[in-house]
């Protein structure tokens, strides 16, 4: 019988065996875990997504009255994704307290309803917006969307800076979180015929969307493009074709958004007119 040395000894060794084994299973599991994860596909230094494409893929999976999100890009800096609504869906009063965000409506008809801080008080507006329009909603703006359409889906691509992590949603239209950034809608019909009428090769119109970093791009024939930071540039075409060449040429029409994910100046060569809006951030 081993004396009290001995004991000692063996109670040692048998925690050295429990912990091997302990870390072994450990091992054992996280090997599993990586064999069945799967295999993650590299991003390619720059892209088009045809949005409506996605939408109707998203349709023929879930159905038309589906509330689906469908990311196209994730950065700190910046997200871009599809927020597809169903028949008569609505997305309830709320609003991102540090972020920035910007809605192009790109198919269907959206009810948007703002409220937000103005002279003590608080100011409230219920607005249509239709194809093309964008709806930017600055950091503590409360916004609301409702597909108004019982027979179409509604289609809305969402800009959110810093990236988008959730909604934050009010209990009613008086919440002491809301602040008095003001909402900015736009609708560039105007400006798209006014150019086309002009001799002029390239026009950028800074918006005030996206706290400034977003404007409007109308060009014939071709347009170089510098990125003014380390984030990926975001080009969403609302009339026109043309190319995008980065470190491949892919071309580009209506209702697609073309993403550089290089830091590096591009060129846009358009066919005839075209209108973007553009992030170069």
């Amino acid at each position: 019988m081993p004396g009290d040395g001995g004991a000692a000894e063996i109670d040692r060794l048998r925690a050295s065996v429990r912990i091997l084994r302990i870390a072994a299973a450990v091992l054992a599991l996280a090997v599993g875990v990586l064999l069945l994860a799967p295999e993650r596909r590299a991003e390619p230094a720059s892209e088009v997504v045809d949005v409506p494409a996605r939408m109707r893929a998203i349709v023929a999976k879930h159905g038309p009255d589906a509330n689906k999100a469908d990311f196209f890009l994730e950065t700190p800096a910046l997200s871009v994704h599809l927020h597809l609504m169903g028949r008569r869906h609505h997305c309830p009063l709320h609003i991102h307290p540090r972020g920035h965000e910007a809605t192009v409506i790109v198919e269907g008809t959206a009810e948007v309803r703002h409220v937000f801080g103005r002279d003590g008080g608080l100011e409230r507006g219920t607005h249509t917006f239709r194809e093309g329009d964008l709806v930017a909603s600055p950091p503590g703006c409360a916004h609301a969307f409702t597909n108004v359409e019982a027979d179409r889906v509604l289609g809305n691509l969402v800009f959110s800076s810093p990236a988008f992590d959730h909604n934050t949603y009010l209990a009613s239209d008086d919440d002491a979180r809301i602040g008095d950034a003001v909402p900015t809608t736009y609708s560039f019909g105007d400006e798209i015929a006014a150019f086309t009428k002009s001799t002029d090769e390239e026009r950028r119109i800074p918006l005030g969307a996206m706290g400034g970093a977003m404007s409007l791009l109308l060009a014939r024939g071709t347009v170089r493009l510098d990125p003014k930071g380390t984030g990926p540039s975001v080009l969403y075409v609302l009339s026109g074709s043309g190319t995008v060449e980065a470190d491949r040429a892919l071309g580009v029409g209506p209702k697609q958004l073309a993403i550089v994910r290089r830091r590096a100046p591009f060129t846009l060569r358009a066919d005839s007119v075209l209108a973007a809006l553009v992030w170069l951030e």
